[in-house]
């Protein structure tokens, strides 16, 4: 008995429907876990996260390069404020006469910045020896160079230390005596040579802001991290890794 074609296609839609119904039963419940994993309401919070910690991590990013970028720019206005008025306090005690005039010409030097002129220098080196909590600064200079800086020679022997140590912060002290004057002129020579000095080899640095993953995440935790490294080097040291980030440059584009 030949079965009618609309018959046939009902069977095989019947048929079709068992199979459908006797794999849901086969087939294992989900766990809570599982269930929960796939619910609407987690990924929905999933992505809330994401979203959420995604976009403060972009804005402590950004916040991190640019506090990088201002911490750079003043710590080398810092250095020069500092070694601008130890060059000007140096050299007057070069040309003082008396111990009275060295005292009179030490006053009121007045200011390189602007943005620095109501500040002591006593607050600039304190300003200064708190940045390295953010900044490494090392230093490339070679033995020669360092050979050259009399002034932490002078003041490397205690006696000189504890006797002119105020001069660090620009000021005579009160207890010299007019027998110390040629004394007082000589570190002033030194110290004005050891500001033209870090001036001078101040102005080759190398500069290196780090925001990585993990900087950014101290930075999101409300840590401080060292974020900026600041190389100091030579005339000749800068000249030669210039030459190489050229040279690695050029290497690239040949490629």
């Amino acid at each position: 008995m030949l079965i009618p074609p609309h018959e046939r296609a009902r069977l095989a839609r019947d048929q079709a429907f068992q199979d459908r119904v006797l794999a849901a039963l086969e087939m294992p419940k989900r766990g809570r876990i599982s269930s929960l994993l796939n619910s609407p309401f987690f990924l929905w919070l999933m992505s809330l996260l994401i979203i959420t910690g995604g976009g403060a991590y972009f804005t402590n990013f950004k916040a991190c390069v640019a506090d990088s970028k201002q911490l750079i720019q003043t710590y080398h206005d810092v250095r020069s404020e500092i070694a601008w008025r130890r060059m000007t306090v140096g050299s007057r005690l070069v040309f003082a006469q008396t111990l009275s005039a060295a005292r009179s010409a030490v006053l009121n030097i007045g200011s390189e910045n602007a943005e620095f002129k109501d500040r002591p220098l006593d607050q600039l080196l304190i300003q200064l020896q708190s940045m390295p909590i953010r900044i490494v600064a090392t230093d490339g200079l070679t033995p020669l160079d360092n050979a050259l800086n009399s002034y932490d020679r002078l003041m490397g022997s205690t006696p000189a230390l504890n006797k002119f140590q105020s001069l660090t912060f620009g000021q005579i002290p009160e207890a010299l005596s007019p027998a110390d004057l040629p004394s007082l002129q000589l570190i002033g020579y030194a110290m004005y040579q050891k500001s033209l000095f870090d001036t001078i080899y101040d102005i080759p640095t190398l500069e290196t802001i780090n925001c990585g993953p993990r900087n950014v995440v101290k930075i999101l935790l409300g840590g401080n991290p060292q974020t900026v490294q600041i190389t100091r080097m030579t005339f000749l040291q800068f000249e030669k890794m210039r030459d190489a980030i050229q040279q690695q440059s050029r290497s690239r584009r040949s490629r």
